[in-house]
């Protein structure tokens, strides 16, 4: 499925990076994630600073990641969703998937 497909009806900030990515799969916790993943950042991570978070899940494989309104856009290869809510965006995107 297209991220522009995925994302549609959800509660969308900002967009940084292409929506043509083909996304394989949905994880909400670095170990779920793999190739082509869309990862949703829920910013509970006590082990990890943010920004090694982020680089983790891209070295995992996520090719776009949802991040919170407030959170940093990093300058990495991946489309970066940002949005204003990230539990509804989750229930959004759950539901178009």
């Amino acid at each position: 499925m297209l991220l522009r497909e995925l994302l549609g009806s959800t509660p969308i900030y900002k967009i940084k990076g292409s929506s043509q990515r083909v996304i394989r799969g949905l994880a909400m916790e670095l170990k779920s994630v793999g190739p082509n993943y869309l990862y949703i950042y829920m910013g509970d991570s006590e082990d990890l600073s943010y920004e090694e978070h982020i680089k983790k899940a891209a070295e995992l494989g996520a090719v776009a990641i949802c991040i919170g309104k407030e959170d940093e856009i990093l300058d990495i290869d991946v489309t970066f969703v940002r949005t204003y809510n990230v539990k509804r965006f989750l229930s959004a995107v759950t539901r178009n998937y």
